[in-house]
């Protein structure tokens, strides 16, 4: 199963912790499954480092592995495809792979990885729960096209 999330400079959304404390005094349910995913996909609360993450890379990796499992596939692909040009703002584009590193570096299989475009790393270890399954191998790759003028 791959899901590709692809993007251009917008972020991946907001952070997990801005995204957590936005929600945390309304009605909505969002800090129960930040919780939630964060356990499933790390193992532990959010912590300080996965406040620091934002919220879109881990929601689109936990719902790999759920698509990955309702299909009866093998293994997931969590893929992120960026498109540049020189239209667009350099410093979003820079904080975006900022973002997709420090995420793709916060699981101990990959900590010390060196991220190259157009590759595939993994399999990284998830903790699984609620409906992230654990024995599904899960991958992380890039993807980057360069668009003319």
């Amino acid at each position: 199963m791959i899901n590709v999330e692809a993007n251009a400079d917008e972020p991946f959304g907001d952070t997990i912790g801005a995204y957590y404390d936005l929600k945390l005094n309304s009605p909505s349910n969002a800090p129960a499954r930040i919780r939630q995913l964060s356990r499933a996909v790390f193992g532990r609360e959010p912590d300080e480092a996965i406040r620091k993450l934002r919220y879109q890379l881990l929601h689109a990796a936990a719902a790999t592995l759920i698509e990955t499992a309702a299909s009866g596939a093998q293994l997931g692909l969590f893929l992120v495809h960026e498109f540049w040009s020189q239209h667009l703002n350099e410093n979003k584009l820079a904080q975006n792979r900022t973002d997709w590193g420090n995420f793709a570096h916060s699981f101990p299989e990959l900590a010390s990885a060196r991220f190259e475009d157009n590759r595939i790393i993994g399999p990284i270890s998830i903790a699984g729960g609620g409906h992230v399954p654990r024995s599904i191998p899960l991958y992380l790759g890039n993807v980057l096209t360069r668009l003319r003028p």
